[in-house]
């Protein structure tokens, strides 16, 4: 007869086994507390703050839990929020190290004490906060001591005999996941380093690392107007005890492709340092860098480059030992936008602080001026240049306080205005030198005909010395003065200017209208710069003739119709000659203006003398290009006319005092 179910042995075990389960677990649940949890994690806290007294090691956390699963599968693991490890020292008080999540997963040999080493970790998000991380981190040189040491041991163990490793300690491995890293550097706040999704394998002994592999996606320069990163780039550390060592990033900036690569010599105890850079915008990049920052005057100079892209490849070596760069070699770079083109084949830095470099050449091929207009030396004649032509030059830099540079600029042109209308000058060539303290200015074309002469200059303090002669302008700057009929043939100018004084002169053959004929035309200007404030101008005329027409304002024939007995407004012709005169602004009493000339009267077929002096005083301090005149008409036997008028030499309009 067979036994009932109830009887059947198994199931007393089912039984038995349930009990010391729930046993078991009650036993399991009363020791995995929040609190004896929390007690346990201070505990484990303030042994390494023993074990690193000596660095003033700070530890804390909120609170830390003891989870049996992750995302509903059974994944015992200890989580802890919210820790904080800061230092104590007084040089490296502000730098702190702040994890949001950290989670450590309990394994069965962990907790049966059959392994006492962790060997994985995962962090939620991390922020490693920095203040004057240099002082922090050469505190007495210890640090760099230690590093010294460990990497003098590393070279050494590597070179061991192969029977020391039988005695070696055992390899330990470690796994490190970091959801979000973000660098934070209180000098550069705004500019946060963030790495995301961070995954560290380590291999170590009890005294060193033995093999360490991280990768990790890299962001840097965040828009401030928007959530993007504008430098995204793959980041990797490959490290093998007495092998190799490496630091690799390939990524974009603003969608430019760049890449970055640092190779440890351990044998040599160097650096190895390579990049390269394609088509990064000049404009973007400025624009990552704070207007607060050093860099503001840099910046403000290139803020209205535009179009211009660079490009260049380097490699150098760093050496650890001794601290300091032993070379970078900057190859094949260039600045491009469409034709303009600046190129520097080889650029060889010895020393960066302070800047050392072997000399170098730089070719400038058919480089745009007008991209560059917006810069503070050009603001001051944008107004009165066209387009500011192309450069082709050659730089030659021997350091920092030796360079020169010659070349030319073609296709310039430049504006003349008059009442409204304007006009365009073709400068064709100047050919020019400088060593960025004097200039020299030559060989200068305009509309096809070469100027006589030469353009001095020193830039600082200002100080200029011209003398050009054969300046042909062409018939359309003429016309908008009117001067449409008997052009010049001999254009000759003369400058002096410091930053006290200016002094220009300019020789004109002949000029004509169907108002005027001059012949013989010199122009005299001297400037007082200093707080005065005053100039002089003085214009010598051998021969001059006014005709009346309808264009000009009456007003002026009335003041002309008084050397002359014939009816008012009728058709008539002005002869004068040996004309001199001479306006005069005094700062702060007013103007000083005379004019002389001979009046050859076609009426009476005689010679007569002019003479026009100014009356100061009055309106004439608050507007000295409206005074009041007194005009005296004489021969030899004495005055034949004399009389006072008022003139607006801005609107060009007279009136006779009665």
């Amino acid at each position: 007869m067979k036994r009932a179910v109830v009887d059947q042995p198994g199931l007393k075990f089912v039984f038995i086994g349930l009990l010391l389960s729930v046993f078991i677990g009650l036993i399991i649940r009363s020791q995995i507390t929040e609190s004896k949890v929390n007690s346990y994690v201070k505990s484990v806290f303030q042994q390494l703050e023993k074990q690193n007294e000596k660095h003033s090691v700070s530890l804390e956390f909120d609170t830390a839990r003891l989870m049996l699963s992750d995302w509903g599968f059974p994944l015992p693991h200890l989580l802890i929020k919210n820790v904080k490890i800061s230092s104590r020292k007084t040089e490296c008080l502000g730098n702190q190290v702040f994890i949001e999540t950290l989670s450590v997963p309990l394994r069965w040999r962990n907790i049966l004490r059959l392994k006492k080493d962790l060997d994985m970790a995962r962090v939620g998000s991390m922020e490693l906060r920095l203040n004057n991380i240099n002082r922090c981190m050469g505190l007495g040189g210890e640090l760099l001591e230690s590093v010294q040491t460990h990497h003098i041991d590393s070279v050494n163990s590597s070179r061991a005999p192969s029977n020391v490793d039988a005695f070696a300690a055992p390899t330990k491995y470690f796994d490190l996941y970091i959801e979000k890293l973000k660098i934070i550097d209180k000098i550069n706040y705004n500019v946060p380093v963030l790495f995301q999704t961070v995954a560290a394998k380590l291999n170590y002994s009890e005294s060193r690392i033995l093999a360490a592999d991280i990768k990790s996606q890299v962001y840097l320069f965040k828009a401030v107007e928007q959530s993007l990163y504008r430098l995204r780039s793959d980041f990797s550390v490959s490290y093998v005890e007495g092998q190799q060592a490496s630091l690799k990033m390939r990524g974009k900036l603003i969608d430019k492709p760049f890449e970055i690569n640092v190779n440890l010599d351990q044998q040599r105890r160097k650096l190895l340092l390579s990049h390269k850079i394609t088509d990064w915008s000049v404009k973007s990049i400025l624009g990552l860098y704070s207007q607060e920052q050093s860099q503001k005057s840099l910046i403000q100079f290139f803020e209205s480059v535009t179009g211009f892209a660079f490009s260049n490849e380097g490699r150098g070596e760093y050496d650890l030992k001794e601290k300091k760069l032993d070379f970078y070699l900057l190859e094949n770079l260039s600045i491009h936008s469409g034709l303009s083109r600046v190129d520097i084949n080889q650029v060889h830095v010895t020393s960066v602080k302070p800047l050392i470099f072997k000399p170098f050449e730089v070719t400038i091929k058919e480089f745009e001026l007008e991209k560059i207009k917006g810069i503070p030396t050009f603001k001051v004649i944008q107004k009165s240049v066209d387009n500011f032509g192309l450069l082709t030059a050659v730089l030659k830099v021997v350091d920092t306080d030796d360079i020169s540079a010659s070349g030319l600029v073609n296709n310039m042109s430049v504006i003349f205005s008059n009442q409204g209308q304007r006009a365009l000058q073709k400068i064709d060539n100047v050919a020019f030198k400088t060593n960025f303290k004097d200039i020299i200015l030559e060989n200068i074309v305009f509309e096809g005909q070469p100027t006589m002469g030469i353009v001095k200059a020193r830039l600082s303090p200002l100080q200029a010395t011209a003398v050009l002669s054969k300046i042909k302008l062409n018939e359309d700057v003429y016309r908008i003065f009117s001067f449409n009929k008997e052009l010049p043939t001999q254009l000759l100018l003369k400058a002096e200017i410091s930053p006290e004084r200016a002094k220009t002169k300019v020789e004109i053959d002949r000029l004509s209208s169907d108002f005027v004929e001059i012949k013989n035309i010199v122009i005299n200007y001297e400037a007082d710069l200093s707080e005065s404030r005053s100039y002089e101008f003085e214009m010598l005329l051998k021969s001059f003739k006014v005709n009346r027409v309808a264009t000009i304002d009456a007003s002026l024939y009335t003041i002309l119709d008084q050397f002359e007995e014939i009816p008012p407004n009728s058709p008539a012709v002005f002869y004068f000659e040996n004309v001199k005169a001479r306006y005069q602004r005094l700062h702060p009493e007013g103007v000083d203006a005379q004019l002389t000339a001979n009046h050859i009267s076609t009426s009476k077929n005689r010679k007569n003398t002019v003479h026009i002096k100014s009356i100061t005083g009055g309106q004439t301090e608050v507007r000295p290009m409206e005074a009041r005149f007194t005009l005296d008409l004489s021969n030899r036997e004495g005055s034949i006319k004399k009389f006072d008028f008022r003139a607006d030499l801005n609107q060009f309009i007279f009136e006779i005092i009665k």
